[in-house]
């Protein structure tokens, strides 16, 4: 397998320290086909953000916000990410817009567990014989399988070079190899 190296424009924003209070605030307008990734203490969750508002299958954000770990909002062209530090969040923003810092990164797809087991409205649920569940918004076939893309940024120096951020890009169908 050969890794292809690719270059764009890419601008990295990072914010000072949020609250919990600040943290939805501080998300910056996105277009469609926007997703979430939401990592509590007790679950991972995928949802879709539209209109200001986060939309997680089974789950509301708002009310077990003290419990989040890790939020990501992300589309094909920016991703918004906040980890929690204490009892604050430190966010950053990658945005691709054709202009801003030359950047360096690999893409790949991350295979998500599980096989679609139904699909209700917009939403797939991936079930895994060990268990684990996930509900996605998105379209597959039952028995399908779904990836997740990533882009990888890296930065090079004389001898050496380092992966420095990642970001999810959007999902697509599993295709094994």
């Amino acid at each position: 397998m050969q890794i292809k190296v690719q270059t764009g424009k890419s601008s990295f924003e990072k914010y000072d320290l949020l609250s919990e209070g600040d943290l939805l605030q501080s998300i910056p307008n996105f277009g469609s086909d926007t997703f979430v990734y939401a990592v509590f203490d007790d679950q991972i969750c995928f949802g879709t953000y539209k209109d200001e508002t986060i939309n997680l299958f089974d789950r509301g954000i708002e009310e077990t916000r003290e419990h989040l770990l890790e939020l990501r909002i992300f589309s094909k062209e920016k991703e918004y990410r906040a980890i929690r530090a204490g009892q604050h969040f430190r966010a950053r923003i990658i945005e691709e817009h054709g202009h801003g810092n030359d950047s360096h990164y690999i893409e790949e797809t991350h295979k998500v567990w599980g096989k679609v087991s139904s699909v209700k409205e917009d939403w797939i649920h991936l079930k895994e014989t060990r268990g684990a569940q996930l509900h996605v918004p998105y379209w597959l076939k039952k028995g399908e399988q779904l990836g997740l893309r990533v882009r990888q940024y890296i930065e090079f120096s004389d001898e050496n070079y380092a992966f420095v951020d990642e970001r999810f890009v959007g999902f697509v169908r599993w295709e094994d190899d």
